[in-house]
């Protein structure tokens, strides 16, 4: 492995831990039940992501540009707001929407350079996967903000909790999505 790939897988393990220990710092203060739901959807998510940035790092490409580490860094900015917006729904829905979105452009942007076509069919299966995520996301956010109940941000966190399980069993174990062989 180059020291290049080495470094920023290093990078990205650092990020996550800082997300994962900012993730559990902002729980001492939160109290609601639908603070709990929602951390906890937030940490499957998170670790979803911190085992997809390791993978794509080490077998579809790391950072060659400024661009990408522009992309990349904007991602970990926004993770960082949505760990500190748990306790505000609909921003927390926004963040998740825009940082899906950023996602999705990174792996458009890294299809036409990829040439492995177990590399390609990776990426177009977390494109099919993942971007109905970004209009659920942003449909939640709208929910929460048109419909002022005090019962949606409880039935949000909770909906998006319960949608997390099925979704992450199908993707890791039913599509076998990090199991495709791919050279390193």
């Amino acid at each position: 492995m180059d020291k290049s790939k080495s470094f920023q897988l290093k990078i990205v393990n650092i990020a996550g831990g800082i997300l994962l220990i900012s993730l559990a710092y902002n729980l001492l203060g939160l109290y609601k039940i639908e603070h709990y739901f929602i951390t906890a959807a937030t940490l499957i998510m998170l670790i979803h992501i911190w085992v997809g940035a390791n993978f794509y790092i080490r077998y579809i490409g790391y950072i060659k540009n400024l661009f990408e580490l522009l992309i990349d860094a904007f991602g970990m900015v926004l993770l960082l707001v949505a760990i500190f917006s748990l306790d505000k729904i609909v921003r927390w829905f926004i963040i998740f929407g825009t940082f899906f979105s950023v996602v999705m452009i990174k792996y458009l942007m890294s299809m036409p350079k990829t040439k492995d076509k177990d590399a390609k069919k990776y990426i177009a299966t977390k494109i099919k996967a993942e971007s109905p995520s970004i209009i659920l996301f942003y449909f939640g956010a709208v929910l929460g903000a048109v419909l002022d109940y005090q019962w949606i941000p409880k039935f949000l966190s909770i909906a998006v909790f319960i949608a997390q399980i099925p979704f992450i069993y199908w993707l890791v174990f039913k599509k076998k999505i990090y199991q495709v062989k791919l050279s390193s």
